[in-house]
């Protein structure tokens, strides 16, 4: 057709590939930061703590990982003390969670891009499958989550592409800086050490065996220069970093059949979590696609649940369909995958990385860390990063030799049926684009926000003027559900009552006075005489100096491999 020619004349020579990439990547954390409470996810009062050790309210986290990702998160919020006061502080500090993973998040789709253009892929295609990488939910789930796995996303293609980049050109200042990137990565968390480490041994064994006396030198070289990054985890945590802290829900071993075993019957029926603890292919099949454990747009804390739009009455439709597209989208996915390892043997160990995450997680659920009654170590968030690249890989190869009309199609629909997965469209009441605005308070995109969201700029940046329309507990939609006039029974918004002050009423000081504020007006009123709203900042009191300096050379050693030339 020529109206598809003529795009595909515009992508080459306008470049509107990057313009959509990046507008598809802003959209995708736009609605992340806006829709999902990071600090009531499940798994958050656990990692709380490295926030609390960096501003010295705790000695120690009696936690095992590195303190890398965690001490950019607690630097990141510091830097937002103008902005934060008593009111929004949790506010700031959730949006600061989805805001500083999506800066990992870029530096990996950045690595991705170099990594695939190294082999030789098609410049279009690559384009496709980062901008459908935007919407695909193991890794639009690991952007909002307070989770290392994100880091490990950012690191791994830029070691897999030196890598390659040294199997063709043999520069030991590449080698190195595989093996620096290497070993950070492997400080980051236990389990993906095991997986990116089993992974990068089976893919590169040939050249770490031929050249094996010179790998071993650069490893232990490598491994000096982070010995004062082992040892100050180790102060900070109370513990080494392959010293797993005992937690007895996670003391179980997995029955053999787990592997194997799966009830189609609840599947149907009941494809709900915990009903499928005990397969593997059951949580597989509903948390690849979909958020079986409800730690995202399944949480109660999430506004994905929220105002849904109805399409019909029907029981089935509103309750099962999202879940039933999910299973279908992931047996597709994972379908396609092993036909493509079969088909394409060159690429063959990138299509079946989630193999290799999922076999290390078997291993130990069957050595005694496992949980009966929720099968909870075999989350797809635990190799998340796994399940990008190889998506990437399985997007290119799909596309190969596809036209325009094709790619456009395929994209479509699976943007629209991620979108209703995760809880879209959705009914944009007055209260709704309230609510909206109340979460509307990151420095960085704030002012973009608030055109999506109001179609104007409501100088959004006010943050004092502010406290007098912020007139719910931010985000705390448990409180909103359990008060009637907030919510209908349509699990909505309410559509016909006002916003009121929830249980935190704002407070206001001028000097030695704090007064609380009843009403709107009376707020307007104290802030004219003068008030303010009462400052709460974050400060840093622990400064990892060790492993400031790794990351610091870490971004250094990628921008080298981002201006590296072939040889």
């Amino acid at each position: 057709m020529t109206i598809f020619k003529n795009l595909s004349s515009i992508l080459n020579r306008f470049d509107l590939r990057v313009s959509v990439l990046i507008f598809s990547s802003y959209f995708t954390t736009f609605i992340g930061d806006l829709y999902y409470s990071a600090v009531n996810s499940p798994d958050f009062p656990k990692y709380s703590i490295y926030f609390s050790f960096f501003d010295g309210s705790v000695g120690k986290t009696n936690l095992e990982q590195n303190l890398s990702y965690y001490f950019l998160h607690s630097l990141s919020l510091s830097l937002k003390n103008r902005y934060t006061y008593e009111y929004n502080y949790e506010s700031i500090f959730d949006s600061n969670i989805v805001m500083t993973n999506n800066i990992f998040y870029v530096i990996g789709i950045l690595g991705i891009y170099k990594l695939l253009s190294f082999l030789n892929i098609n410049k279009n295609n690559i384009f496709f499958a980062l901008i459908l990488l935007n919407f695909f939910p193991p890794i639009f789930g690991s952007r909002l989550i307070y989770k290392p796995e994100i880091l490990v996303f950012a690191l791994l293609p830029w070691i897999i592409y030196g890598f390659e980049f040294y199997k063709e050109n043999k520069s030991t200042p590449i080698l190195f800086s595989v093996f620096f990137l290497g070993i950070f990565l492997f400080t980051i968390k236990p389990t993906s050490t095991a997986m990116c480490g089993i992974f990068l041994l089976f893919r590169y064994q040939k050249i770490i065996f031929k050249e094996f006396k010179k790998m071993i030198f650069l490893l232990f070289a490598v491994l000096i220069i982070f010995i004062p990054i082992f040892i100050e985890d180790y102060n900070a945590n109370g513990y080494f970093y392959l010293n797993h802290p005992n937690e007895e829900v996670y003391s179980d071993q997995a029955p053999i059949n787990f592997l194997y075993n799966i009830n189609l019957n609840n599947l149907v029926t009941k494809p709900y979590q915990h009903n499928h603890a005990d397969s593997l292919l059951g949580i597989t099949l509903l948390d690849t696609f979909g958020d079986y454990y409800h730690l995202l747009w399944e949480n109660d804390a999430s506004l994905f649940k929220f105002n849904e739009y109805r399409f019909t009455d029907s029981f089935f439709i509103n309750n099962f369909l999202e879940k039933y597209i999910g299973i279908i989208m992931t047996s597709l996915f994972y379908l396609t995958i092993i036909y493509f390892s079969f088909r394409d043997k060159i690429f063959r160990s990138f299509y079946l990385l989630p193999f290799f995450g999922i076999l290390i997680l078997l291993i130990i659920s069957y050595t005694g860390n496992f949980q009966l009654q929720t099968g909870d170590v075999l989350k797809t968030s635990y190799y998340s990063f796994f399940l990008g690249l190889s998506f990437c890989f399985v997007i290119v190869k799909l596309f190969e030799n596809k036209n325009l009309e094709y790619k456009i199609f395929f994209s479509s629909v699976f943007i629209l049926l991620n979108a209703f997965i995760v809880g879209f469209p959705k009914i944009n009441n007055n209260e709704n684009i309230e609510y909206l605005n109340q979460n509307n308070v990151s420095p960085l995109i704030c002012r973009v926000n608030d055109l999506f969201i109001n179609g104007e700029n409501n100088d959004c940046r006010k943050y004092i003027e502010n406290v007098c329309e912020f007139n719910v507990e931010y985000k705390d939609v448990k409180f909103i559900r359990l008060n009637s006039k907030f919510v209908n029974t349509d699990n909505a918004i309410g559509s016909d009552v006002d916003f009121e002050y929830g249980e935190d009423i704002p407070k206001l000081v001028k000097n030695d006075s704090v007064i609380n504020v009843e009403d709107k007006n009376t707020c307007y009123e104290f802030l004219l005489d003068g008030y303010k709203p009462i400052d709460k900042n974050y400060e840093l009191k622990s400064i990892p100096y060790a492993n400031l300096f790794l990351l610091l050379t870490s971004f250094v050693i990628i921008l080298f491999l981002q201006v590296k030339k072939e040889d």
